[in-house]
Order: structure tokens, then sequence, then C-alpha cells
């Protein structure tokens, strides 16, 4: 599983957020979208993202390639404060599904 935010996006002021949106979530989404085939169940709302991956090694590329993306962003030249960064966290193990 990859859980991960973007440090900075509670400071976004208002007119930001559909240019982060666009920018960065859809910068983003594109990476999620190239492990479709890994990705067993995925969930984003504003600036969060929860995925469930196959495997480790799919998840460990996914992560690595979301952060380089997200650092090859230009952030002031999107006009979105340049402080921003993406955070990752990860398990890998057991998992399973319940109705909670």
């Amino acid at each position: 599983m990859i859980f991960g935010d973007v440090k900075g996006f509670s400071k976004l002021r208002e007119p930001e957020t559909p240019v982060f949106l666009r920018e960065v979530m859809g910068c983003l989404g594109a990476v999620i979208d190239r492990y479709d085939h890994s990705i067993l169940y995925r969930n984003t709302w504003g600036d969060g993202i929860f995925l469930v991956v196959d495997g480790p090694l799919a998840a460990a590329k996914c992560a690595m390639e979301m952060q380089a993306e997200m650092e090859a962003l230009d952030l002031e030249r999107l006009g979105l404060p340049s402080h921003l960064a993406l955070r990752l966290g990860a398990h890998t193990g057991p998992v399973y599904e319940a109705f909670d």
C-alpha cells in the first residue's frame, strides 16, 4: 500500500487549488495510470493518495516515479508555492479486505 499527500496543500490560496489539481494531481495521476496493471485499488481526495499495489517492486517503482515527476514540476512557473513536496509512505505485507 502507498499512502501520500502533498506538504503545503492546506496553505494553498483558493485560486491556486484548480492549478494544483490539474497540474500536480494530474501529473501524479498520469504516473498512477501507467501502473494500472499493478494497482488493485486507488483513491485520491484533495491532495491525498491511497493505492493498493499487487507487489512491492511495482509499488516502489510507482512511488519513485511519482517523486521524480513531482520534483520535475516547475511549481513557480505554474504559479504554485515552490515549497510543495510529495510525502509518501508505504507498507508491504499481508493485507486483508474487509467491510468496515
